[in-house]
C-alpha cells in the first residue's frame, strides 16, 4: 500500500509509524469493503489518516477509533453525493470491485442499493454491514432515535421494493 504518503515526522508531533503500518490496511479494508471503488477508499484512507494526525499527534492510534473517524469520511462522501448527483448517475458508478464466490448476488445488492437516495444508502450500511444499534446510528447520522428508525424502516422497505421488482424483471 505504497500509494498512500507516509505522515511527516516533526520535532513537535512525532507519529508512530509502527502504528500506522498496522492501521492501514485495517482502515483501508474497512473503505473499500463499503465503497466498492479502489480510488474512492485510497482517498478516503488518506483523509482518515490526515484526520487523525491533524487531532492526535504523538499518540498511539487504536483501530476502533480511525475505523470511527474513516465511516465518518464515508459517511460525509455520501451525503455531498447526494447533492451532487442523482440516484442513476450513481448507479452507473455503483460497481464493486470484488472477486468473492458471490459476485452476482454482491452486484445485485450493489445496484439495488446504488437506486437508493445516499441516506437510505448511508443508513442501511450502517446498520447492516456496519452491525450497529439504531441509537448507534442515529448518534454517527445526527438524528434522533425516532428520526432513525423512520428512516431506517423506510430504507429497508424502498430496498425490499427494489429488490423485489429487479427479482421479477430477470424472471
Amino acid at each position: 500500500m505504497s500509494d498512500f504518503p507516509q505522515p511527516q515526522i516533526g520535532s513537535d508531533d512525532p507519529v508512530d509509524l509502527v502504528a500506522f503500518d498496522d492501521a492501514l490496511p485495517i482502515v483501508f479494508g474497512f473503505l473499500m469493503r463499503r465503497c466498492g471503488h479502489r480510488d474512492l477508499a485510497e482517498e478516503l484512507t488518506s483523509a482518515t489518516f490526515v484526520s487523525a494526525v491533524a487531532n492526535r499527534p504523538g499518540h498511539s492510534w487504536a483501530a476502533p477509533w480511525l475505523i470511527t473517524i474513516a465511516r465518518n469520511k464515508l459517511i460525509d462522501h455520501w451525503r455531498r453525493e447526494a447533492r451532487a448527483e442523482t440516484a442513476t448517475e450513481r448507479l452507473q458508478k455503483s460497481r464493486p470491485q470484488t472477486t468473492t464466490m458471490f459476485v452476482e448476488e454482491r452486484l445485485e445488492v450493489a445496484a439495488v442499493l446504488g437506486r437508493l437516495s445516499a441516506d437510505h444508502q448511508m443508513i442501511l450500511a450502517l446498520r447492516h454491514i456496519d452491525d450497529m444499534t439504531v441509537p448507534q446510528c442515529a448518534e454517527h447520522v445526527g438524528r434522533s432515535v425516532q428520526a432513525t428508525e423512520s428512516l431506517l424502516r423506510r430504507a429497508q422497505e424502498t430496498f425490499r421494493t427494489e429488490w423485489n421488482h429487479r427479482r421479477t424483471e430477470a424472471e
